[in-house]
């Protein structure tokens, strides 16, 4: 398996096992006891820093949530290690809220495109949330990162293939990154 596939699927178990909603509370309740990490089902490339995380994170749903995922932006904040693209995220992915998952792909684009004017994450999920009705927001992130990751990449876009280089701001003006 290609390193990219592995630690990818890697990480795709890790963030199941900790928002997947049908995890009995038993299991939530043991994870959150645990003191330990590494564990087996937590990516290669997951230390210290993440296990203590990913320990505090499920104690804090198990204690203050009964083992439920909130839906409300400032409880999932109160989770460790979710910031706002987390929590976008969750809410987008797993309730159906929508939000603007700020990554380095949408900041990155949107600014290119004119969308937005900052490299402050903040601030430009601000701005894009009065651009992008609610209900498309998840979806507007998810097609960023596949941009970011196909064609709009950071180090060597592909502009001369690019759909959207009429509407570019960097590529008017000439700039390749």
């Amino acid at each position: 398996m290609h390193f990219r596939e592995r630690h990818t699927s890697e990480n795709r178990r890790f963030i199941l096992c900790l928002i997947n909603r049908r995890l009995k509370a038993n299991s939530r309740k043991t994870f959150a006891r645990s003191t330990s990490g590494p564990w087996p089902w937590a990516p290669s490339s997951a230390g210290a820093a993440s296990s203590c995380l990913a320990t505090r994170c499920c104690r804090t749903l198990v204690d203050e949530f009964g083992g439920e995922i909130p839906e409300a932006m400032e409880d999932l904040l109160r989770l460790g290690g979710v910031g706002r693209k987390v929590a976008n995220l969750i809410r987008g992915d797993v309730f159906g809220l929508g939000g603007i998952v700020a990554d380095t792909h949408c900041i990155r684009i949107t600014n290119k495109l004119g969308l937005a004017s900052s490299k402050d994450p903040v601030k430009v999920e601000r701005q894009l949330e009065v651009l992008v009705p609610r209900q498309r927001q998840t979806d507007f992130c998810h097609r960023l990162v596949h941009f970011g990751r196909d064609c709009c990449i950071a180090r060597a876009p592909r502009c001369d293939a690019c759909v959207l280089a009429d509407c570019c701001d960097a590529c008017q003006k000439g700039e390749s990154a």
